[in-house]
């Protein structure tokens, strides 16, 4: 079984980014931390960087989600569960990686 530490972050897609952020920061109560001119707001509930991303999308909905593991040897471990439960894996390129405050240690 996976050895999570943490839900890292929830990615959404949303339709109109500036009604969304204020319901998330407003009426939800989280913080804005950044929000950057590509249509990318990222607010948190914790000392992270971000809890959420909200993105500009044409479609509403989950982007994606990333979880705190608790070491490197978890990864294959996640790895092969996932794809054991027919979930189809997409790895996230290192730009975005870095776009979204994210990183493998």
């Amino acid at each position: 079984m996976i050895r999570y530490l943490k839900l890292g972050y929830v990615a959404l897609g949303v339709t109109d980014l500036d009604k969304s952020v204020p319901f998330y920061r407003d009426v939800v109560g989280l913080q804005l931390n950044e929000q950057a001119d590509d249509g990318t707001a990222f607010l948190s509930c914790s000392d992270d960087h971000h809890n959420i991303i909200l993105y500009q999308s044409d479609t509403p909905g989950l982007k994606r989600v990333g979880w705190e593991i608790e070491d490197e040897s978890q990864f294959e471990v996640a790895i092969a569960h996932l794809k054991g439960a027919g979930l189809t894996l997409t790895d996230v390129s290192p730009d975005e990686c870095r776009a979204g405050f994210q990183q493998r240690t």
